[in-house]
């Protein structure tokens, strides 16, 4: 069949999937998308026609080229409808997804993971494919972040393409999660088999403390004995030094006069045990909350800070969970359905 460039048959049949002929000299009339080789931006809309004086035009972006022979090989395998053209160009976004066919048969999408480039294949290369899958999660995380700023969509196009950057991205992390899986798998297995062998470690800790916690008992009741032992001596001898003065009393001393040195004072020597390495008592910070409810005042006000304490607040919806679980009711708490998209 042969077509008639300034006619749009050729461009029908080429939306309909056919494949008609395509001449590189000869752009046919219609309607498509156009991407600059090799560069991550959203494609242009572009429209071919030819005038009444049987020239043929072009419009990118609804602006006039004259340039629209050179780039005709580059649309064509990329028509698009009158409708989609239209609202590009009157500044809609694009539909949530045009497919770009390049001259080399390669296809980008509006939602390729990186135009212009092809994709690193799972387990071809793990470098290359880590490296890849990192960017183009990234790619589509900036994109949500966009469409998030934006708000609730106003209109169904809005809508799909919001849907469709979210599957992409959750696609995406399904697949880079699997790619990790392979590799981090078997390393955490062998990792909790080894690990397993080492559990007779695993009471060593708490004896431990048991034993420390016994010595400390002795420690502390020894540094009692000793320091009242230190009170008695130092108490006695205060005593003779008052009786020795009473018997002999001293001379007010004069500017001139040296002071007479002071008694001896006994000290308690600090409590600790062990002969090949000593335990000794020492002091640390720690909370204890007050008998009469010094537990719920001090949760009633790290829940009432502004803005309020999120591990707190996790916490409490933890064990809110947990209790409605169990039909338990819970002061200021009730149980809600929430609808959430899947």
């Amino acid at each position: 069949m042969a077509y008639d460039p300034k006619e749009d048959i050729w461009w029908a049949d080429k939306l309909e999937g056919k494949a008609p002929p395509i001449h590189n000299d000869t752009p046919m009339r219609g309607f498509y998308a156009y991407q600059p080789s090799g560069k991550k931006i959203a494609p242009k809309p572009v429209a071919f026609w030819y005038g009444g004086d049987g020239l043929l035009r072009c419009k990118i972006d609804n602006q006039p080229v004259k340039y629209g022979l050179d780039i005709w090989p580059a649309c064509a395998k990329s028509p698009i409808t009158y409708e989609v053209y239209t609202s590009v160009i009157a500044g809609n976004p694009w539909p949530s997804e045009v497919r770009v066919t390049k001259e080399d048969g390669t296809v980008d999408s509006t939602l390729s993971d990186s135009p212009g480039s092809n994709r690193a294949v799972p387990g071809h290369n793990s470098g290359d494919y880590l490296t890849t899958a990192r960017d183009n999660i990234k790619e589509w995380e900036d994109r949500l972040r966009k469409a998030l700023k934006k708000g609730t969509p106003q209109t169904q196009v809005d809508a799909d393409a919001l849907a469709d950057i979210v599957t992409k991205l959750n696609d995406l992390a399904t697949e880079a999660n699997a790619e990790r899986e392979k590799v981090t798998g078997p390393l955490w297995r062998a990792f909790k088999e080894e690990n397993a062998k080492w559990e007779f470690l695993k009471a060593v800790p708490t004896l431990v403390a048991n034993g420390k916690a016994l010595g400390a008992q002795y420690i502390q009741a020894e540094n009692r004995r000793r320091q009242k032992a230190a009170d008695e001596a130092n108490a006695k001898i205060e005593a003779e030094r008052r009786a020795e003065e009473a018997k002999n009393p001293r001379p007010a001393e004069s500017l001139d006069t040296t002071p007479a040195p002071s008694q001896p004072v006994v000290h308690a020597q600090p409590v600790t045990i062990g002969t090949r390495k000593t335990i000794a008592i020492t002091n640390t910070k720690d909370v204890e909350f007050d008998a009469d409810g010094g537990l719920a005042k001090a949760a009633a006000y790290f829940c009432g800070l502004e803005p309020p304490n999120e591990a707190i607040r996790a916490a409490v919806v933890t064990a809110a969970k947990a209790a409605m679980k169990l039909n338990i009711p819970i002061p200021g708490v009730k149980q809600v359905n929430k609808e959430k998209a899947r």
